[in-house]
């Protein structure tokens, strides 16, 4: 099973208040002809899916595996000593149900954390895998219900909820609040597999709902109407996204790393919106994206991290590559109706037997790349 990319590489950015990152990555160095096409795209922080971050390998009982996302929420590191304090003075009620409840032999299986800090708040208790936060009420709670509703609505914009109990329910009911969660987290796990399951369901086997419904990963794996389908995702849900290229005749004159850094420099400077930070797939070079910026709209360099296989650990990275190997795809149909000869459309100018014998039966083309030596053995 091809590995699925997570956020988990952008999330450690994000939680350090480094929002804007863009991931890059080209398609077409390997090809004999047309041009190397660069992606560029940018994703908010916390795309909209339940089920996003870390991920673990899932066994289920027919053989397959399914890919369990758990959810990882940044949150501001001043409330993290705030929370600290709270946990040695816990209420009666939270006393209560974190013993009586939470720790209970058929609950204990979930990992809960008392006085979690997410997003700009402290929630009471806040599972990751379940994606549920309980909050504990008490009296002066009755004064900020306003306050505790845009709390939970901004939870709820991620995917977590939001559950909440009155200190009088904790102290005199603990059995119903008991049965009422084991309730609730049913049917959060049944949800949760009907997500899951989805999540690997190929684009063309679902309408495009969310990350959830869709599977972004490393571009080569996918077919093309998956790609197809990925991208028109990619496109709507995207801070920005960009598209660059180099030509055959810059392939020759810079060769092709220059040529390709060239056209991650150009999708890079075709977005709208300025990136604090590239995620670039593959290793560094000299001739690295983030020195080429240095001209770009913005006049001065944009930082780099260089992440070797990228597309299959990055969903940015990702996302940039199924949007270059899309665009690229089109434009070699487009050279295919030029020049019907050599069939573009099938092998994308990449190498195959059929490709090398059209180049020997019509000879070399504009479009292909007379530096590479299948090509430049026929000139």
């Amino acid at each position: 099973m091809p590995q699925v990319p997570t956020w988990e590489l952008e999330q450690q950015y994000w939680a350090e208040g480094i929002e804007l990152i863009a991931g890059v990555d080209e398609v077409g160095m390997g090809a004999w002809a047309g041009p190397v096409v660069a992606g560029v795209v940018i994703f908010k922080p916390l795309p909209p899916s339940p089920y996003q971050g870390r991920s673990k390998d899932v066994a289920v009982s027919d053989g397959a595996t399914l890919i369990e996302k758990f959810p990882y929420l940044p949150y501001r590191r001043l409330l993290t000593e705030v929370a600290r304090e709270n946990r040695k003075k816990q209420t009666l009620a939270e006393k209560k149900l974190w013993k009586e409840v939470l720790r209970e032999k058929q609950l204990a299986q979930y990992k809960f954390i008392r006085q979690k800090p997410l997003l700009n708040f402290i929630a009471d208790f806040y599972c990751p895998e379940l994606c549920l936060v309980i909050e504990v009420d008490g009296d002066s709670h009755n004064r900020k219900q306003e306050y505790d509703q845009l709390r939970t609505e901004a939870l709820e914009q991620y995917g977590v909820r939001v559950i909440r109990y009155t200190n009088d329910q904790v102290l005199k009911d603990i059995p119903g609040v008991y049965l009422s969660l084991v309730k609730e987290i049913q049917r959060i796990e049944q949800h949760k597999w009907g997500q899951a399951a989805g999540a690997n369901a190929p684009p063309d086997k679902g309408e495009l709902e969310g990350v959830s419904r869709i599977v972004i990963r490393d571009s080569k794996t996918m077919s093309g109407l998956q790609r197809e389908k990925a991208a028109l995702w990619i496109k709507e849900h995207a801070l920005a996204w960009g598209i660059g290229e180099a030509t055959v005749e810059e392939i020759t004159a810079l060769n092709i790393r220059g040529a390709s850094q060239l056209a991650m420099r150009r999708a890079v400077e075709a977005l709208r919106e300025r990136p604090h930070l590239l995620f670039v797939d593959g290793t560094s070079s000299p001739n690295t994206v983030d020195k080429l910026v240095d001209n770009s709209p913005w006049h001065y360099p944009t930082p780099a991290v260089h992440v070797v296989k990228g597309d299959a650990k990055s969903f940015s990275i990702a996302g940039a590559s199924i949007l270059a190997k899309v665009y690229r795809d089109h434009v070699m149909h487009e050279l295919d109706a030029r020049f019907p000869a050599y069939g573009f459309a099938q092998h994308k100018g990449y190498g195959s037997a059929a490709h090398l014998a059209a180049l020997r039966e019509a000879g070399i083309s504009p479009v292909h790349r007379p530096t590479y030596a299948p090509v430049r053995a026929l000139i």
